[in-house]
Order: structure tokens, then sequence, then C-alpha cells
């Protein structure tokens, strides 16, 4: 079990929102005022309008990535509904915004996934290194945030299925739902058409197809993919090419020479820069081991222009080499297997970095941060640290070697505005 901790209520009610700064979003007028005169009831400021002077940003019928519930996260504002107002105000304090709704349900929040003691990953990206991890581990489900709220409404588990995907949804969606004064089926808001941009860079019916994919089958459109990469990556650039074959389900084997113990194994594409020489000392060995070589646009229209022609994007005439490898990855990728949510390997417990045992992993930490998007998923017992810890902590956990690379990146930031500071000066 997590820490718990005890904390008391103040002894003044009126005291229970000091230094909140509000504003109320997506309320009817009658629910609006009742949760306004709680605020206000309990010492908070209602800022009127979303900016500068708000702190907390309290909605009603908006799903999390509304472009005004992205914003608040982006603008480090408290993003909360208004069951965090009545059960702030039931027990005079202010809750834990992130807590409220899984402790009002009987359940447990966690910040550092715990291997072999977190059962749900709610995720608003289904992307990350921890997304990624949890994917490997089969008794962690995945779901997105509605089945939390759900599942509060209902006041019972929900079945996961129905909240494992992620859709690209039209604007009407929230005009429709607003106007329903609930969340409504996504599936008619859809965004798809049977055509192209008017740049004819993306075929509109890609997102469905992708997601379908994944509902039917889990795999990603690069599953089991292996590649390596040659030369300079412009478009895209090297990281999010790297971003995009990992949500993919596919592997950058290597992004720079020397190759030579890949050739032992499976490789499907070498990505090649433009304008590399047929004579360079590696495109010839990726010729010689009939490597099919392609640039990135390959992928990229792979993706974006499912069914289309990919032809132009073939270097050195290794067409047909290319192929064979689209032919093979579109029978993995379409292929249904039993557990859909563990493409390579499965891992059903995460080994300690230290000692090297998968016991007692309610004791075990897993790096990384609560959206995945740091940490390198190395897992450690609380009592293999050094100094060990005596209970796992409440907040995100990160390796040593992460917390290093972090606390040198924050150190160096420091240094560049004190510098900038001092020309100014």
């Amino acid at each position: 079990m997590l820490e718990s901790k005890q904390i008391l209520a103040y002894d003044d009610p009126s005291k229970t929102f000091l230094g909140v700064r509000f504003v109320l979003l997506g309320f009817d007028s009658v629910k609006e005022d009742k949760v306004r005169s709680k605020l206000l009831e309990a010492g908070g400021v209602d800022a009127v309008n979303y900016g500068p002077d708000c702190n907390h940003v309290i909605v009603d019928k908006l799903v999390y990535d509304d472009p005004i519930c992205v914003a608040a996260r982006r603008d480090g504002k408290i993003l909360v509904t208004g069951l965090w107002v009545d059960h702030s105000f039931d027990v005079g304090m202010p809750v834990d915004p992130n807590s409220t709704m899984v402790a009002l349900m009987g359940a447990n929040f966690s910040k550092p996934l715990v291997a072999n003691k977190v059962t749900h990953l709610i995720c608003y990206k289904f992307e990350g290194e921890k997304f990624e991890l949890a994917r490997k581990m089969k008794k962690i489900k995945l779901v997105n945030h509605r089945w939390l709220e759900d599942c509060l409404k209902a006041w019972e588990l929900l079945p996961e299925a129905d909240y494992i995907k992620s859709w690209i949804l039209k604007t009407d969606y929230l005009t429709a739902s607003n106007e329903a004064g609930r969340l409504l089926s996504e599936e008619p808001y859809e965004w798809h058409k049977k055509c192209l941009t008017e740049d004819g860079a993306i075929n509109l019916e890609a997102p469905r197809k992708w997601r379908l994919l994944r509902e039917r089958t889990g795999h990603g459109a690069f599953y089991g993919m292996r590649i390596v990469i040659y030369g300079e990556c412009i478009a895209p650039p090297l990281d999010t090419l790297k971003r995009v074959v990992k949500a993919g389900d596919g592997t950058i084997l290597a992004t720079s020479p020397p190759y030579t113990r890949f050739f032992k194994s499976r490789i499907d594409f070498a990505i090649i820069s433009p304008g590399m020489p047929r004579v360079d000392m590696w495109v010839q060995e990726f010729l010689r081991h009939e490597v099919p070589c392609v640039v990135a646009d390959y992928l990229v229209e792979y993706v974006c222009k499912p069914g289309y022609s990919l032809e132009r994007h073939v270097q050195y005439n290794t067409h047909a080499w290319a192929k064979k490898s689209l032919e093979n990855l579109i029978n993995r990728v379409e292929e249904v297997v039993e557990d859909p949510r563990t493409p390579d390997h499965s891992i059903d417990e995460v080994a300690c970095k230290v000692c090297g045992s998968r016991d007692r992993g309610d004791e075990m930490l897993i790096c990384g941060d609560e959206d995945g998007s740091h940490g390198c998923g190395v897992g450690i017992h609380i009592y293999c640290l050094n100094p060990p810890l005596e209970d796992v902590p409440s907040e995100d956990w990160f390796c040593p070697e992460c917390s290093h690379k972090r606390e040198s990146k924050t150190m160096s930031h420091s240094s560049k505005k004190r510098g900038s500071k001092s020309k100014k000066c």
C-alpha cells in the first residue's frame, strides 16, 4: 500500500479554499452558482476570467484534451472538476486534485509506477516510457481518463475494453456534448474523409485506419519493423522519427555506423538521407546484404497515405527488396495475436536493476514521471537504493542516473539564464 499521511483539516471552514483563485468553465448556470458559493464561502476568490490571476481552473462537461484544459495544464494551473470542490468542502481542506476521483472510489493513486502493484495506467496520451513499459506488463490495464470518470458516475468498475481508444475528433463533438450535457459517443464525430488534404500530403482516411488496426490487433503501424538510419534526418528530424517509430511498435536498431552486427539478423529498411552517393561504403554494405534503402518520407507516406505508391522514395533501385519488406510488414501488422499488448516479448514482472530479482514487486519503483515523458523505465527495489527508502514515495521517482541528468539540465538552464541577465546589464 502507498504511504498514508494523516493531514488535519482547517479548524475554520471559511479557510478551506484560502489562496484558491478560481475560474469556472463549462458549468450550467445552476451548478455554477452552487460551486461558486461553496468556493467563496470557504475563502476562495473568483478570478472571473482565465488569466494570470487564476491558479485553479475548475471545469464541468469538458474533456481533458479540450483546448481550455490543454492550455491550463500548459500554463501550470491546477485543473480540477466540481467534484474536487465538493470533496474539499466536505473534508475542510483542499484535497490532492490528482487522487480525488480514485480515492472517492476506494482505489489508491500512485504517481510512481510500482511493479506488481499498479493495476491500471490512466493515460492522457498513449505514448511515453511509462506507457511503453506498462504495455509489456500483462497485469497493468491501459485506459484513457474517461474510464475513471465513467466508473465514478456508475459507481462500479467498468470494462476497460471501450477505453483503450485514442480518437481524433471534429470540433462538433465538443459542441454536441456540451448541448447534450454529457460526453457523447465518439465514433460519429471521428475526423476522416475519403480524400487527400489540399496539399496532397495526408489521406484523411489514415487516422481511422490506424485506430481500427490498433483496436482489432493491438498493433501499431510499424509493428515488428526493424530499421537502421544512416545520414542526417532533417524532415522529419531524428527525434520525431524515433518517437513515431516507437509509437508504431517499430524498432530503430541504430542511428549511425557501424551496422555490421545487424546484418546477421533482419533489417527491414535502411533509412538513408537523400543525396548519399551509391559508392558510399555503408550504402554498398546495405546493397550487398540486400537491405532495401529508402528515404524517411517512405515511412511518413506509409502512415499518412496508406494504399498509395511509395516507389518514388526508394533509393538505389532496391524496389524489389522494398516491396518484399513492405509486404512482410503489412502481414505482421494485420496478424491478430492472443495478447496484442506484447508485440515483441512479454514481461510479467520487472527485474530489479541492482539485485536482479523479480520478487517483491510491490516494493519496486519504476523510473519515470506521471505522463511518461521522462525516465528510462528501469526498476529498483526501495531497499536496494543507496540509501534505501523505508516506503514507496508518493511522488514521481527517477533512478540515480536520470536524476543526475535532470539536475544537470536544470543547473545548465539556470546558468544560461544568469549569463543572459548579466549580458543585459
